[in-house]
């Protein structure tokens, strides 16, 4: 069964990509210099304001298209 994602507007993915990017560098105070993993911020204690305006699937997007893009990595699956 394949898995359809709703499209984000370029533009709006463009401008969720910057807020993530903000996020992950203000959240990575709280966590020691480590980058979370930016749809985990949401919903949390953590989550920068820079996500507010945005909802957890242009969340994802955005951080699927900065893995793509070679930003931010993947995250590793738990053994």
């Amino acid at each position: 069964m394949s898995r359809q994602s709703k499209q984000v507007d370029p533009l709006r993915l463009c401008d969720a990509a910057e807020a993530v990017m903000i996020a992950v560098v203000e959240a990575s105070e709280h966590f020691g210099g480590r980058w979370p993993y930016p749809p985990d911020l949401m919903g949390t204690r953590f989550q920068p304001a820079a996500l507010n305006e945005f909802s957890r699937d242009e969340v994802n997007e955005a951080t699927m298209f900065l893995i793509r893009m070679g930003f931010l990595e993947a995250p590793r699956s738990v053994a």
